[in-house]
């Protein structure tokens, strides 16, 4: 829980220098024991619709479990949803038994994050032309290719839709951005071309945006490096 005391003394501070600019952000750190699989933040309505108002500062809720920022837009959306209550904040690991057995299937046993955000009682999905910029930690899996790492929205209808996510080496964390909250995975699809060698330069590229869907290479398992582009492609 955070208290309006101390949200009114983090904005005073974002505005002590009399700029408050797009590029602050207020950071709480929240300490996640070992072994924990959620947080939950909780803001009282008054205190968030104060910090919108004041600042147009990004709001991150930083722990070891998950990182969580939300860009000045989707604070300004979240704080006009409430009317009243309290602004919570929530995340957890999903457990394979608290999947459908189809769902089950179709996330193959790779982690799964439930990502939601009330006002006031209510359910806020969508930011409003808002983003919020998720960080969590991932330990490759052995064999992985870094750069077949994505990740997905898992819908309401069972279907898995790309998110603008990558992972990053150097910090052992998976990063995306979303417009809104639900169900994401941190997914695996490595896609290979017979004719992208291992040891081709471009190859980590092709990797990235092949396991995206961004590229689907000329059919018959070939990408066709040596061709030259056409204007559509």
């Amino acid at each position: 829980d955070i208290d309006s005391a101390t949200l009114k003394a983090l904005v005073d501070k974002v505005g002590a220098d009399g700029t408050g600019s797009e590029d602050d952000t207020i950071e709480i750190f929240v300490g996640t024991p070992p072994g924990s699989t959620g947080l939950s933040v909780t803001f009282p309505q008054a205190g968030f619709a104060g910090l919108a108002e004041s600042t147009s500062a990004d709001l991150s809720i930083s722990s070891q479990l998950i990182t969580i920022t939300l860009d000045g837009q989707a604070v300004d959306t979240v704080a006009g949803a409430a009317t009243g209550g309290s602004v919570t904040v929530s995340a957890h690991v999903v457990q394979p038994q608290d999947l459908t057995p189809e769902n089950q299937a179709r996330v193959a046993g790779r982690p799964v994050y439930d990502l939601t955000i009330t006002a006031g009682g209510r359910t806020v999905s969508d930011f409003g032309g808002g983003t919020a910029t998720i960080t969590v930690p991932y330990t490759l899996r052995p064999g992985e290719d870094p750069d077949a790492v994505v990740v997905w929205f898992l819908a309401d209808d069972g279907s898995l839709q790309s998110v603008n996510g990558r992972y990053d080496a150097a910090t052992g964390q998976v990063t995306f951005t979303t417009s809104h909250f639900s169900e994401f995975v941190i997914g695996y699809n490595l896609v290979a071309f017979d004719d992208v060698p291992n040891d081709a330069w471009y190859r980590p590229a092709v990797t990235f945006i092949a396991a995206r869907g961004i590229t689907t290479g000329v059919g018959d398992g070939m990408y066709g490096p040596e061709q030259t582009l056409t204007r559509g492609q």
